[in-house]
């Protein structure tokens, strides 16, 4: 959520100080004039610094000061987390969050460092929490869904970045597909049945069980792969993203192939826009069963569906050919373990993205205007294999536009960077050390990036 200020700030072109006209004219707008260089501030952990950096901007008077915590990517000491600020306050009904102080979040989790999420709608769900603009991921469990910009934190404080949204996992078999209801269960809360283009897992090594003929199972060897890479079947199924609570809010029901009504799923992944879906494949028994015991193998999972369904159906020619497939993340995804929404991806390649995106309210985009702008905060990948997390503010709270703070950090040496919520929102805390925020005093978030060392 980026609030207004109750007094609009002047907007305009202030003339840089020093600078004649004339040279003025030949300075674009967001170009970095005069920097101060990188000091360091404090070491957090061995290769996490923090570290501060003064610079003026053209098209802006006064100073723009830059904070950021950087660290080598791929440092196994590294964790970067999404997650709800006040997680006890997380309602799974309706996917809303509470909203608490980073800093105080961070400290309990042990935390090195801490910034604020994507925007959100302040108050907006059935019981007054707030609702995400986006998804939320953490350890692999979501817990919002949404279409957005994004950023997945993968290991060794790594990002990937994209627009994105998470849709359901489909097996396919020789004549058509099935989602995965539930895992490790014959039903659904209430004793409600799966859809007949449905599957349960089950992943548990070594349980025997037993099939009434009221459904068919199916055995999954061990060897599996991915785009080409051997792995285990159980890898693939276990590194599905699941629903954090299942079955608990009504509109995470999809539309069903086989009736068009609605059904529950718990199985998802990563689908990017302009990404590369990875096809898994395995290899099955080569006959189902019904009405006797079938044990999970090792490295494998049994696929149960009710009988007499078209996913039964799909189960017996499964078994006939001993193999199938299923699409999981977009290349790339996989290894996020957290994802955060993000507002923009300012910076794509090393070239700042500073086209106006057309959104209904240009405020986040725009703040303040051109000389004025607002406190902005990000995470980034750089040159030099860095990792950063990084805010930028002025004086008076105020800061940079977003085309011109993607500008900036290009020129810094950012390849990829994601905005978050800006101006009376942006919030950057590390141990140690006050928050750094727009008015002097730390807003409540529902939700954060926080990096930790393990």
């Amino acid at each position: 959520m980026l609030r207004r200020p109750i007094v609009a700030a002047a907007i305009g072109l202030c003339v840089m100080a020093g600078l004649t006209p004339a040279a003025n004219a030949t300075v674009a707008i967001g170009t970095i004039t005069s920097q101060s260089g990188w000091r360091t501030i404090a070491t957090l952990k061995p290769g996490v610094v923090e570290q501060r950096e003064t610079i003026q901007v053209a098209g802006y008077g006064g100073a723009r000061t830059l904070t950021r915590i950087s660290w080598t990517l791929g440092n196994s000491h590294v964790r970067l987390e999404a997650s709800a600020v006040v997680p006890s306050q997380y309602d799974p009904t309706d996917h809303s969050f509470g909203e608490g102080q980073i800093s105080n979040f961070g400290a309990s989790v042990g935390a090195l460092a801490g910034i604020n999420g994507d925007t959100f709608c302040a108050g907006c769900s059935q019981n007054g929490n707030d609702l995400l603009h986006g998804t939320l991921v953490h350890n692999r469990r979501i817990y919002s869904f949404g279409a957005a910009p994004e950023v997945g934190y993968t290991t060794g404080g790594n990002m990937v970045m994209g627009t994105m949204r998470l849709v359901p996992v489909e097996a396919t078999f020789a004549d058509g597909s099935a989602s995965i209801a539930a895992w490790n269960t014959w039903s659904l809360p209430g004793g409600r049945k799966f859809g007949p283009d449905q599957l349960a897992v089950f992943t548990k090594a070594g349980a025997r069980l037993a099939v009434s003929k009221s459904y068919v199972a199916l055995a999954v060897d061990r060897a599996a792969s991915v785009a080409g890479t051997s792995t285990t079947t159980a890898t693939v199924m276990n590194d599905l993203l699941q629903v954090a609570y299942p079955y608990r809010d009504g509109a995470d029901r999809v539309r069903s192939s086989a009736t068009g009504g609605l059904e529950w799923v718990d199985a998802y992944r990563v689908s990017q826009n302009a990404g590369v879906a990875q096809v898994a494949r395995f290899s099955t028994a080569r006959h189902a069963v019904t009405g006797a015991d079938v044990v999970v193998p090792a490295g494998g999972v049994v696929l149960v569906a009710r009988a007499a369904t078209l996913a039964a159906h799909g189960l017996d020619l499964t078994a006939s050919s001993g193999r199938f497939s299923m699409r999981v993340d977009d290349s790339g995804w996989t290894a996020a373990t957290d994802i955060m929404d993000g507002k923009y991806q300012m910076v794509s390649g090393g070239v700042a993205r500073t086209r106006y995106p057309g959104w209904p309210d240009s405020w986040p985009w725009y703040c303040q205007g051109t000389g004025t702008g607002c406190v902005r905060a990000a995470v980034a990948t750089a040159r030099g294999n860095q990792g950063w997390m990084v805010v930028e503010t002025a004086a008076n709270g105020n800061g940079l536009t977003m085309p011109d703070f993607a500008r900036v950090l290009a020129q810094l040496g950012a390849t990829n960077v994601m905005g978050f919520d800006s101006n009376t929102h942006a919030d950057f805390w590390r141990r140690g050390a006050a928050p750094i925020t727009a008015g002097g005093w730390e807003p409540s978030a529902p939700a954060t990036t926080t990096l930790r060392y393990q």
